[in-house]
């Protein structure tokens, strides 16, 4: 998967304009279903232990979109990335997200996104705004309950 994010090449991350940073999404659902399928843990297990050190690598490196470029591809781009889409699973129910995660890089064959053209699709897509989701995981200053 290196070179592209999990959802294709077009990634999100410091640069809202043109989308750099796929790295968000490289961490996602994927990661932490593949794990918890291989280790002694459940996928809730692996989530809260990931949620746990998730504050202190948001206060040291910023917000996965919005990070301190002294610290790119540092934990807080995988785990909040794996975090956010997993809240974005539950809300949309795995049959409509697993279906989003398929089309998505079709949507965008060999191209780019902007924060906002990912957000805009997603949300879209799924009938629902989900920008306050994205923006809280992905821009917040804090990170969010889970």
């Amino acid at each position: 998967m290196a070179g592209r994010g999990l959802l294709g090449p077009a990634g999100l991350g410091a640069d809202r304009e043109r989308g750099v940073g796929p790295v968000v999404l490289r961490g996602g659902p994927l990661q932490g279903l593949w794990q918890a399928e291989e280790e002694p843990y459940s996928l809730e297990a692996l989530l809260d232990f990931w949620a746990q050190d998730e504050p202190a690598m948001r206060a040291e490196s910023g917000p996965p979109a919005a990070y301190d470029p002294a610290t790119f591809g540092e934990g807080n781009a995988y785990y909040s990335g794996a975090l956010m889409w997993h809240e974005v699973r539950e809300l949309l129910g795995d049959e409509l997200f697993w279906r989003l995660m398929r089309e998505w890089p079709a949507s965008r064959p060999y191209g780019t996104a902007s924060y906002d053209d990912v957000v805009s699709w997603w949300s879209t897509e799924a009938g629902r705004d989900l920008r306050p989701v994205f923006d809280a995981w992905l821009l917040g200053t804090d990170s969010p309950p889970r």
